[in-house]
């Protein structure tokens, strides 16, 4: 089954085979090719809106030449994308990507350093994946000088570019120095054993051919085989749990489409958050072939939005302050609390709650049972009785809540039976007045029944003396059967 070729597409691949073709690449004249490559890439950027207003500032990142793009309005405290541009792994610069950058940086509202990285053949693995990497750790080092959250870094490029990120993003992993908030990585050079498949060939603008070069320049002989190690073609690598989240992008007549898509799948099934875009009857570069197609705009309103969540400050997360050692009260008079407590009807709450030396106190002044202070004589009269038993009564300390009772524990030294009697003290005075009200209620009862039965004359009494005989005795039992006429 034939491919589709996006419509808007086709005029424009069309006059790139119409073109004249690149030189062939002679071992000994790299530079010849590169200026090629490089003016061809160029001219496509030209056509690029130009974004005059970003700032640019050339940077010597640790050593590793760059350039900081900052739009208009960038805030304080927001993120970084650091960014690697693309050219099979040994052509392109600064210069023929700064169009695409300026777009990135004013589209998303983004700061951007952009790296000059040592390329291939003159310097081949791992060169150009530890100047990334060196670039991405000057970034953490002076962020302040920056003004970016270190916490807020991105690592992206876009072809060879896209391969060198993910590399990256795997040394930041493995080594654990530094963080990453995302890794994007457009139409990515991820392999180096990528086959040959005669159904995209003759849509390839990025040829199997070139990329075969590319390989080669990167690692020479031992690209293809198995001591290619997994930060230069990071398909390679097995291991893909705890990368940062991923945003891939790659078209379907792109010669990387299966290497991308089986990456991106990877990245999903060891749990990394991960956006994938495959978009339809587009080939390698093709938002640089035509800019303006609808696909290309799309690709590149994606880009900017991912790239835009960057853009803002993020609060810092307030980090846990220690507790206050709580400072104790001054020692007031015992008893004074719970009494300010019981006369104002609070109680119960953790913060009008008196210490544990303050409870002590009132236990101590709060007579016990079988103390002398039970020992003092009884009233003679009902009155007396109940006048000295109020004088008797302390006012009852309000109970402490559960949460008063779990911050005031005793101290160490502190005597537990006290305490447990001051703590029950209010109850034992409640049973005690309910049971003194209980034995006047009995009182009275008898009394009323004993004025029913018997009148107060001596007659009566005389006649209620106990009899002789059994005869005297049923008598006497018979009159009080009888119902009394005095009320």
């Amino acid at each position: 089954m034939p491919l589709r070729v996006d419509p808007e597409m086709i005029a424009a691949m069309e006059a790139r085979r119409s073109a004249p073709p690149a030189p062939q690449y002679p071992e000994d004249d790299v530079e010849t090719v590169r200026a090629f490559a490089n003016a061809r890439y160029s001219a496509m950027a030209r056509r690029l809106p130009q974004h005059p207003e970003v700032q640019v500032e050339e940077i010597d990142a640790a050593g590793v030449p760059a350039r900081l793009y900052t739009p208009p309005g960038a805030p304080e405290g927001a993120g970084l994308v650091v960014y690697l541009h693309g050219g099979g792994m040994w052509r392109c610069s600064l210069d023929t990507h700064d169009p695409v950058v300026r777009r990135y940086a004013a589209e998303s509202g983004t700061r951007f350093l952009s790296v000059d990285y040592r390329m291939s053949p003159e310097h081949p693995y791992p060169q150009s994946q530890e100047d990334g990497y060196t670039a991405l750790s000057w970034a953490v080092e002076h962020a302040d000088e920056l003004g970016i959250d270190p916490r807020r870094l991105a690592i992206a490029g876009d072809s060879a570019g896209g391969g060198l990120a993910a590399g990256v993003a795997l040394m930041a992993r493995d080594r654990g120095e530094i963080q990453l908030a995302l890794q994007v990585l457009i139409y990515p050079m991820l392999d180096d054993r990528t086959g040959f498949d005669t159904e995209l060939a003759p849509y390839a603008t990025w040829t199997y051919e070139d990329n075969a070069v590319g390989w080669r320049m990167l690692l020479g002989e031992a690209a293809g085989t198995d001591a290619v190690a997994a930060y230069a073609a990071p398909a390679r690598a097995e291991y893909l749990i705890g990368l940062a989240p991923a945003y891939v992008e790659v078209g379907v007549l792109d010669i990387y489409r299966d290497e991308d898509i089986d990456y991106a799948r990877r990245l999903a099934s060891a749990g990394v958050p991960l956006e994938l875009h495959v978009h339809d009857g587009v080939t390698h570069a093709f938002e640089m072939i035509n800019p303006r197609a609808a696909v290309s705009e799309r690709a590149w309103a994606d880009r900017a939005r991912v790239f835009a969540t960057l853009a803002e400050p993020v609060a810092r997360p307030e980090e846990p302050e220690e507790p206050e050692e709580q400072e104790r009260p001054e020692e007031s008079p015992a008893g004074a609390a719970s009494v300010d407590q019981a006369e104002s009807g609070e109680g119960g709450d953790a913060s009008d709650a008196v210490d544990s030396e303050a409870v002590g106190a009132d236990a101590e002044d709060s007579p016990e049972p079988g103390s002398d202070a039970d020992d003092s004589p009884e009233p003679e009269s009902e009155g007396e009785a109940e006048s000295a038993e109020t004088e008797r009564e302390p006012e009852p300390a309000e109970p402490e809540s559960a949460d008063a009772e779990a911050e005031h524990e005793p101290e160490p030294d502190a005597e537990p039976e006290r305490d447990a009697e001051a703590e029950h003290q209010p109850e034992r005075d409640a049973e005690a007045e309910h049971e003194l009200d209980a034995e006047h209620e009995a009182e009275h009862e008898l009394d009323a029944e004993h004025e029913a039965k018997h009148e107060p004359d001596d007659d009566r009494e005389s006649d209620a003396a106990a009899p002789e005989s059994d005869a005297e005795r049923e008598s006497v039992a018979a009159e009080d059967e009888k119902p009394s006429a005095t009320p």
